[in-house]
């Protein structure tokens, strides 16, 4: 496998579609583990640019201007039964953020996909927090961030 061949990582998009395959039972054996999830579906995988996956994420707000992640950064999302993983993605390093969307692939097919999204958020970040704990790897949520997720559904 060559790596830093293409931008920002991986070879080809189908060399890094692999190995996050190759991640995706362990990961969501964990998942499984620590919630009351219990399907072993796999989301297909997606791999988009950093900006790709902004626009994706941002819709109709996304302005033509890739940031480069400065602010708001979008690292992967799960959406319509795949997830969505940056080119930037580094299996092992970046486990958590994996970790995260088979949160969310989870919540979905126990039908909660019709709920806010910021309700999800919560307990997709404290799973991430748990396996952070539990492997030394990646980085903890942020509890500001994830109570403003969690706020924007309330209406107020």
């Amino acid at each position: 496998m060559t790596l830093l061949a293409a931008g920002q990582g991986w070879a080809n998009d189908q060399d890094l579609r692999s190995q996050i395959e190759a991640r995706m039972p362990d990961l969501n054996a964990f998942v499984r583990l620590v919630t009351d999830y219990k399907s072993t579906e796999f989301p297909k995988v997606v791999i988009k640019t950093p900006e790709e996956l902004n626009k994706i994420f941002y819709r109709e707000h996304y302005d033509g201007q890739d940031k480069r992640c400065d602010i708001g950064c979008v690292k992967a999302l799960a959406y319509d039964g795949a997830i969505f993983m940056g080119t930037d993605f580094m299996p092992g390093r970046d486990d958590f953020i994996l970790v995260h969307e088979l949160v969310h692939f989870q919540q979905f097919a126990a039908g909660k996909g019709d709920q806010c999204p910021g309700s999800l958020e919560p307990e997709a970040y404290a799973v991430q927090d748990k396996f952070v704990t539990a492997t030394g790897r990646g980085m903890k949520s942020d509890p500001m961030t994830v109570m403003l997720l969690a706020a924007s559904c309330s209406g107020f």
